[in-house]
């Protein structure tokens, strides 16, 4: 069937439009190319030809106007031109009128349109070409340059030769101002080689740029004629040529509606003669080829049909297995997903019996921690009770002895009261000892003396006793903090003891409780240490019984997909079946449009 359709398409695209001339014509194409040959020659051919007669006689016109300029540069005096290029030179100049009346004459002598120097000058920084002087006669004064005028005009040529300081001829050139003209320039230089200027002829080209002008539409014209002849010419010789291919195509088309009794007579010995031989050829193989392909196709149809009906019958019993294999899976998927909850109930479980025993546990030796920190409160209450105890002794020891100093101190303070009131007595009987002294004169001024001494130690004495006095009063007012002081914690000893005697006798309850939870607790642990046993053996047991049943559940999950590939392949065999069995009808309807 490939090589059908093949053959089919090669006839197909085979096919030309019969007597048309499009652009699939190979007639056409052939006068296309070839005459897209011929104009590109003809140009190119045209074109060389005027060039190089265009390249000649600029050549030749080129090379006297620069023999006619070097001539001319040769007769002009380089100082005195110098002295004309120099800024503020005027043309009254007796060598001005000179040298333009010699070039004026060299002109008319050579039949030359321009005759005349130039020199060049900077100007903020650019280059201005300008006329020095212009060959003409001196009453001329139109179409005259005048010395100094600058050239607005850039030409290739002049710039080249002031750039280059060497001899240049420009090209043929034409325009409405100057007509058309062939240029050379030649440099002008000092006594020292130095390049002060140049010298400019320019040829009349008029009559043979015209010349060139009417050269060149007769080359045109004759281009053209040849092109036309060129073109027939080719369209005789591609319709000669392909004569026997259009032959050859309308039986090309009778073989793509089907008839294979074409004989093609191969006429002559070049490439069409031997591609017709190979097309009768070609029709004769593929003639021979549908017969075969005739016989095949209906065998292959009768083979299609018994496959049909025997994977038609395969994929029935197929279906109804795998349907019943689907059904098992699927009530052992459905116990396995029972036996994964009662998995996961019992894991649960274990896990909370786990939490549960070690939490016992936990509680357990707490509690014995409990027990023993109460155990060791109940030792610290006992000896903080003791020192209390002893504080409360050494307090109401304390608070008799700062009662004996208090009371001390209130008989020293009576004998220091004492001795101030000895020591004012002492100052008056001293004042009266020293006033009998004086009355009694001479005699008693050794007694005065005596008096006066005693006075001074009853003032001294009398002001110690003041200063004691003040210090024994400020140390009272203290022991009297001080009494205050030990009363007040003599108090909140007692209070003290008291409460370390209530801790005590709690501290005994909590240690009877604590020793009850214990025991409680140590019989909770037990218990819950046998509860995770059995909740770890249950455990794996519904383990083993999960991968049991999972592994029941995978094994049928293999033999339904199996059986289901076997379906699948059962059908597909069924739909290749009745596709071999629509090719083959295909093929024979193809086959059937042939006339063998």
């Amino acid at each position: 069937m490939t090589t059908l359709c093949c053959c089919r398409r090669f006839f197909l695209f085979a096919t030309i439009g019969r007597g048309s001339l499009r652009m699939n014509s190979l007639q056409t194409r052939i006068v296309l190319v070839f005459s897209i040959i011929i104009t590109i020659s003809a140009a190119v051919l045209g074109f060389t030809i005027v060039n190089d007669a265009q390249r000649l006689v600029v050549r030749s016109m080129g090379t006297q106007a620069e023999s006619i300029a070097a001539h001319a540069a040769a007769a002009i005096d380089s100082s005195q031109f110098a002295q004309l290029s120099a800024e503020g030179a005027s043309d009254s100049a007796a060598y001005y009128k000179a040298l333009r009346t010699k070039l004026n004459e060299m002109k008319a002598a050579y039949g030359l349109k321009y005759l005349y120097t130039m020199g060049s000058k900077e100007v903020d920084g650019k280059t201005q070409y300008y006329y020095v002087v212009d060959g003409a006669p001196l009453e001329q004064t139109e179409d005259v340059s005048a010395l100094g005028e600058v050239e607005e005009e850039q030409y290739a040529g002049l710039i080249q030769s002031f750039q280059k300081q060497e001899v240049t001829v420009g090209e043929l050139s034409s325009d409405d101002t100057y007509g058309a003209t062939v240029t050379a320039y030649v440099p002008i230089r000092n006594s020292e080689g130095a390049m002060i200027g140049v010298v400019g002829a320019d040829f009349d080209a008029t009559e043979v740029y015209a010349l060139m002008k009417r050269n060149k539409t007769t080359a045109l014209s004759i281009g053209i004629g040849v092109l036309i002849v060129s073109l027939l010419a080719t369209l005789l010789f591609a319709k000669r040529l392909v004569k026997p291919l259009k032959r050859l195509t309308v039986e090309m088309a009778r073989v793509q509606q089907g008839d294979l009794t074409v004989r093609v007579t191969a006429q002559g010995k070049d490439e069409t003669g031997r591609l017709a031989g190979a097309f009768q050829s070609m029709v004769d193989d593929l003639r021979g080829m549908i017969i075969r392909l005739s016989d095949n196709a209906m065998q292959l149809h009768s083979a299609s049909q018994e496959l049909s009906a025997s994977a038609e019958h395969t994929q029935y019993n197929a279906e109804q297995i795998t349907a019943l294999i689907r059904t098992t899976e699927e009530e052992g998927i459905r116990q396995t997903a029972r036996s994964e909850n009662v998995l996961s109930a019992i894991g649960e479980t274990d896990q909370s019996v786990q939490r549960i025993a070690s939490a016992a546990t936990v509680v357990a030796m707490a509690s014995h921690g409990t027990a023993s920190e109460a155990a060791a409160g109940g030792r610290s209450v006992q000896q903080a009770m003791g020192q209390m105890e002893a504080i409360h002794r050494n307090t109401a020891s304390m608070k008799d002895d700062v009662e004996q100093l208090s009371e001390r101190s209130d008989q020293i303070r009576s004998i220091m009261e004492m001795i101030g009131s000895i020591a004012s007595q002492t100052n008056l009987l001293s004042l009266n000892a020293a006033i009998e002294a004086a009355r009694a004169g001479e005699e008693g001024r050794g007694f005065a003396v005596v008096a006066e001494q005693v006075r001074k130690l009853a003032v001294q004495s009398e002001s110690s006793s003041r200063i004691v006095s003040e210090l024994i009063m400020d140390m009272l007012v203290r022991i009297e903090r001080i009494v205050d002081a030990v009363h007040g914690g003599s108090r909140e000893v007692e209070e003290g003891l008291q409460i370390v005697r209530q801790a005590e006798a709690s501290f005994a309850s909590i240690m009877e409780e604590i020793s009850k939870v214990s025991t409680q607790m140590d019989e909770l642990s037990d218990v819950s240490s046998r509860m995770a046993a059995g909740s770890k053996a249950a455990n794996e047991a519904s383990t083993e019984l999960a991968a049991s049943v999972q592994q029941s559940a995978e094994r049928f999950a293999k033999v339904a997909l199996a059986a289901e590939e076997q379906s699948a392949s059962m059908r597909q065999i069924f739909v290749s079946s009745e596709a071999l069995g629509g090719m083959a009808n295909q093929l024979t309807e193809m086959i059937a449009k042939f006339k063998s």
